[in-house]
């Protein structure tokens, strides 16, 4: 008698707890993507960064007599640049070697050093490409140029290098 009391409550409370949770759950119309089941990339791409409101921050007081204060501004880059006593700098399609990708900045900073010390002349670069820390060795026009530098990087104990087609640095307009 007493099972069956508690079945009774037991079932009055159960069946209408599990009715209206599903009662809660809105239709989908068939081909579309319920808004929860966006990805997080799929979120980002719909930012928009042109409609965000413009940040400016004011620093007040000073710079040390003599010292500037640097511009917090990237330079916009162009395709040629002028160096003062020297030829155009142009950027073009070219190689570099990238010898190491890790996420940790010091380690990068101290790879990047070791590098050029190794490297002597080539230029070294250390790129954040998020959320790698990429430091990258010299300026090539051609693929076997970067091929030569590949193969000393392996010797001078950067087992991982390879080759990467990017944006170089050069003076050479010979070729463009």
């Amino acid at each position: 008698m007493k099972k069956k009391k508690y079945l009774k409550i037991f079932l009055l409370i159960f069946i209408p707890a599990v009715l209206s949770s599903c009662a809660a759950t809105v239709p989908v119309p068939k081909g579309e993507k319920s808004p929860s089941a966006k990805s997080p990339s799929a979120q980002i791409e719909d930012l928009n960064p042109a409609a965000l409101p413009d940040t400016v921050f004011t620093l007040k007081g000073k710079a040390p007599s003599g010292e500037k204060v640097p511009s917090l501004r990237q330079p916009e880059t162009s395709s040629q640049e002028e160096i003062p006593g020297k030829q155009k700098l142009l950027i073009v399609s070219g190689y570099r070697i990238q010898i190491a990708a890790l996420s940790n900045e010091e380690e990068a900073m101290t790879i990047r050093k070791e590098a050029m010390l190794k490297f002597g002349e080539q230029n070294v670069y250390l790129i954040f490409d998020p959320p790698y820390y990429k430091i990258r060795v010299g300026d090539f026009l051609t693929r076997y140029e970067a091929e030569k530098l590949q193969t000393k990087a392996v010797k001078l104990g950067f087992k991982d290098a390879w080759i990467v087609r990017t944006k170089v640095k050069t003076t050479r307009a010979e070729e463009y």
